[in-house]
């Protein structure tokens, strides 16, 4: 028996045009022209989408990823064409993520300097430099360790 996705977000749209892509999702574009992509599984809501019409989307997320979940017409008030775009926004109120835990975070720098000693990491890359940066830096940080330039002369 599947569960129902919890609904993270809201938003209010007026749809200004849909498509259908290749995979068979319906693309639907609002009058600020932004996309939102109804996938082929939620079928049963394509028909919701017609130009001019405001709808209310619920938006869940599946891992760190927002889909919409379900679509209503919007009826709690009139939209008017001088604002197009989005109506109205509901949003969750932010939450903090929670601290890592040292020994974690140790591993991880753990595991990060034996992927960029085993060259699993390229440090010719931007993202590998940007990487052992990180990782010396935060060294450098734990162990106390100042580390300063030498200049021409030194």
């Amino acid at each position: 028996m599947p569960t129902e996705a919890k609904i993270e977000r809201r938003k209010v749209i007026v749809v200004a045009h849909t498509q259908i892509n290749d995979y068979g999702d319906l693309i639907v574009t609002d009058n600020e022209n932004n996309d939102h992509k109804i996938g082929k599984k939620r079928a049963h809501l394509f028909d919701l989408f017609q130009t001019d019409r405001a709808v209310e989307l619920g938006y869940a997320s599946y891992m760190n990823r927002e889909y919409v979940t379900v679509a209503h017409p919007f009826e709690g008030g009139a939209v008017t064409q001088s604002k197009p775009g989005v109506v109205q926004e509901h949003m969750p109120p932010k939450t903090e993520p929670k601290p890592i835990a040292p020994q974690e975070r140790g591993l991880w720098c753990k595991e990060l300097g034996e992927m960029l000693r085993g060259k699993d990491i390229d440090t010719k890359t931007p993202h590998g430099k940007l990487l052992r940066a990180w990782y010396y830096a935060e060294m450098f940080r734990v162990l106390e360790i100042e580390y300063t330039e030498k200049g021409e002369g030194q």
